[in-house]
């Protein structure tokens, strides 16, 4: 009796939890994807010949939605134009980087090796921010030497530092003063009390410091107006003490980035545990929830400006540093099924992607589809499957459950919203990480990184071997 109870319950919680599910999947030209029995397409380009032609796994950027997003955020509010230096970690592809660029935006950074990339792909030093809580001694004498936009201070030893190497060159730094205001501090800047009015006083008669910039990430999601205004409402009233107690005026307001992506949210305690348990896919974010890029862009900078005319201030120059929001849901992700396992209460769909290519992507909400089909495919009702990587780990999951048509090996599957830090966390974990292609609105199609081959992942390494006879991968 218990155990056909237990089975009972087992039963009608997975067939209510997929219905409710599958009701809030969000239309697939959201993404601006078409989708017809031939399988998926973007601009007119099949996702399939995609994968054929370039390998898998692969990353597919939509390049028009890329440059919508930047045009979104840049609008401001119609007045009032804010600078959008888009976060180099966040999606670390020089090609794409390259196509922000020549659309206007300008560049943050947070190491060395990102200062040299941008620096190679002929970014003025006047458009480059640097942040970091870890800035190299090179690093800072590189910016401090090119007068590079500003060197975001992270705590009073780095003042130090900087005022250091700006002595030793002879050259004034650009500066400004990360803050915040949610209580961490660390390597998430200082807080805004006593102690930082002093180090700004401070740094106002240090003859090699220029202060220019307040500067501040919110560290956690915003997706509501209350959500950027108690971010940006204290760093303005802090700008106002500062003025009041020291004459300083900020000629930079830097709020960072840490706006969410409208589709992608974690997954619930309860959303993981009915997905482990019982197979039920979890619900999608209601992307009406989360502030698109315009609105933001136009509260800030209204708010912005209505302030400092209230205060007597002088508008500063604003900065976004989008990272998420600018270019996740530009991006989608192609993996190839490699094997099936039929089980209870889903069965198992073995891909190229797991959490070495998708790391996190188990743990919060990023809509799958059936991209293209391999031969010969399979017919029969929708299934539940637990979508895993290639990798003989418990971890390597890149869905817990996801209702999807019975598949065949071969199938191609599609991950939507990976633009933002998929590929700057991705590991060469035994297997190779995806290339990416750039899908543009005429249909062209441009390669921006290439599948990487066995000979890439050794290629740094010092080894003495024999040259083999015969090549097993081909590659």
């Amino acid at each position: 009796m218990r155990r056909r109870l237990k089975q009972w319950v087992r039963t009608n919680v997975h067939t209510w939890g997929v219905a409710n599910a599958n009701a809030t999947r969000i239309p697939w030209t959201y993404w601006g994807y078409d989708v017809t029995a031939q399988g998926f397409a973007l601009n007119g380009v099949s996702i399939g010949d995609l994968a054929r032609e370039f390998g898998s796994p692969l990353h597919v950027l939509n390049a028009p939605r890329l440059l919508a997003n930047l045009d979104a955020f840049q609008r401001g509010d119609g007045t009032l134009r804010p600078t959008v230096s888009c976060s180099v970690k966040t999606y670390p592809v020089p090609g794409m980087l390259a196509l922000l660029f020549k659309h206007g935006a300008q560049a943050e950074v947070i190491s060395e090796h990102e200062l040299w990339m941008v620096n190679e792909l002929g970014i003025p030093p006047d458009q480059v921010i640097f942040n970091g809580p870890a800035k190299s001694d090179a690093s800072l004498e590189w910016a401090v030497a090119q007068r590079i936009k500003v060197i975001h201070i992270n705590h009073p030893e780095e003042l130090e530092r900087v005022t250091a190497v700006a002595a030793r060159l002879g050259t004034i730094a650009r500066v400004g003063f990360r803050v915040t205001s949610t209580g961490v501090t660390g390597q998430f800047g200082m807080p805004m009390n006593d102690d930082t009015v002093q180090l700004i006083r401070g740094a106002m008669t240090n003859p090699w410091i220029e202060a220019v910039s307040l500067h501040g990430h919110r560290g956690y999601y915003m997706r509501t107006i209350g959500d950027v205004s108690s971010h940006v409402e204290p760093m303005l009233q802090f700008a106002a003490r500062l003025k009041q107690e020291t004459g300083w005026t900020c000629t930079m307001l830097d709020v960072g980035g840490s706006l969410a992506v409208r589709t992608v949210s974690d997954l619930s305690r309860r959303d993981a545990r009915l997905a482990r348990t019982f197979g039920v896919p979890a619900t999608a974010p209601d992307p009406s929830n989360t502030l698109d890029a315009s609105s933001y862009s136009a509260w800030v900078c209204r708010t912005v400006s209505t302030f400092c005319s209230a205060h007597g201030l002088v508008v500063p120059e604003i900065v976004m540093e989008p990272g998420r929001a600018l270019s996740a849901d530009a991006q989608s992700l192609v993996s190839t099924v490699l094997e099936l396992r039929r089980d209870t209460p889903f069965s198992y769909a073995v891909t190229d992607v797991g959490a070495a290519v998708a790391p996190g992507a188990s743990h919060e909400y990023h809509q799958i589809g059936l991209a293209a089909r391999g031969k010969p495919p399979r017919s029969g009702p929708d299934q539940v499957y637990r979508i895993v990587g290639p990798i003989c780990h418990a971890g390597d999951v890149a869905s817990l459950a996801w209702q999807l048509p019975p598949l065949a090996l071969g199938d191609r599957l599609i991950m939507m919203d990976t633009g933002a830090y998929f590929i700057s966390d991705a590991s060469s974990f035994s297997f190779a990480q995806p290339g990416v292609v750039a899908v543009f609105d005429d249909g062209r199609v441009e390669v921006l990184r290439r599948l990487e081959t066995s000979q890439d992942m050794i290629k740094r390494d010092q080894w003495r071997h024999e040259v083999a006879s015969s090549n097993i991968d081909g590659r």
